[in-house]
Parts: C-alpha cells; structure tokens; sequence
C-alpha cells in the first residue's frame, strides 16, 4: 500500500500542462493566467487541443494511479489512499515547488475508477448547473459539493465514502476562490423566488 502511495503521488506530480507550455511557449504556465496548471488554464494559453490533451492526459493519471494500486492487490483501503495520493501529487507536484493544479481532473479519472457513479453523476450534474448559470469554475465547485451526497446515496462503503469526502475537500480548497461565485448561484435563484412571493 505505501508503494502504491508514492506511485500514485509522483504519477501526480506529472503535471502535463506545465510541461505542454513550457515545451510549446518556453513560459511557465503558473505565471499566467489563473496560475494553475489544469487543463483550463493551459486551454487559456493554448486553446481547445491543449485543453483536451491536458484533461485528458491528468483523468489518465489518476485512473493509472489505481490500476497500479489495484495490480498490486492493496485492497480497498490501498485503492482510497492512491485516490488521495493521486490528487496531491498533482495539487502539490515536488519538481514544481508545490505549486500544481487544483486536481478536478485527475480526481475525476481516479473516482471514474474508485466510484464511477459518483464521478458521472458529478459530471452531470456540472453540465446541468452550467446550463443554468453559465459559470463553469462555480458549476464545478457545485458539483463538488454533491458528490459525498451520491457517494452515500449509490450506497458505497464507508471507506469510499470518506475518500470521496476527502477528495472534495481538497477541491474545495484549491478552488476556494470560487466559493462566493458557488454561493450566489444559489442565492439568486431564492432572491427571485423571495420577490415573486412578496
């Protein structure tokens, strides 16, 4: 099981969209635009094909992380740790000074593996807030948000559970800055309903 931990980390610490940039522009990604190095901030410097390479290559990675984990028969709590592991690797890569991305993408590749439920209904429900509100980063965060719930609600055991919860703090905080955003989503549509009733 720590095998497969520090496999899962350092496969996180692979942090496609630095290289891509850099090996592309010579810049460094985490200098530009939100400062991330996910699939969205690469798209901003290198349009659409960077961003699906980027996405991509990261969901790769953490479904990897436990393959690994999985061939070397660590059993369900080795498979929740690389799921972790996997995540913080990309969030705080060590080459890079542990200054990553915020870790969605890779998250989703490794639930896609762990609780693959939890991670289509995520995915769904994200395209669902984003139709309504046309913000992707709070969409995101909202989804985030649900995936404890399914993760209970799918009936998984207590220990994916707890991993799924886990993994959403974690996204939380790397996309903190988007809560507010998240936040008033909600808040409008209840304004609305509020002023209708009175």
């Amino acid at each position: 099981m720590v095998v497969a931990a520090v496999i899962a980390y350092f496969l996180g610490c692979l942090d496609t969209g630095y290289y891509l940039v850099r090996f592309r522009t010579g810049q460094d990604v985490r200098d530009l635009g939100s400062g991330g190095t996910g699939a969205k901030n690469v798209g901003r410097v290198l349009g659409r094909t960077g961003f699906i390479v980027v996405f991509i290559a990261d969901c790769l990675k953490g479904a990897a992380a436990l393959g690994i984990a999985s061939l070397l028969n660590t059993g369900a709590t080795g498979l929740a740790v690389a799921t972790v592991a996997v995540v913080l690797g990309h969030i705080f890569p060590v080459q890079l000074q542990f200054r990553g991305g915020k870790g969605a993408s890779t998250a989703l590749g490794s639930l896609l593996v762990l609780v693959p439920l939890v991670a289509i209904a995520a995915l769904l429900s994200s395209l669902v807030f984003y139709l309504l509100s046309r913000k992707p980063a709070a969409s995101g965060v909202a989804a985030f948000a649900l995936m404890p719930i399914y993760a209970f609600a799918f009936d998984y055991s207590n220990l994916s559970v707890l991993t799924v919860i886990g993994v959403t703090a974690l996204l939380f905080f790397t996309h903190r800055a988007h809560l507010p955003e998240t936040a008033g989503m909600f808040r409008r549509p209840r304004q609305a309903i509020d002023r209708v009733a009175t």
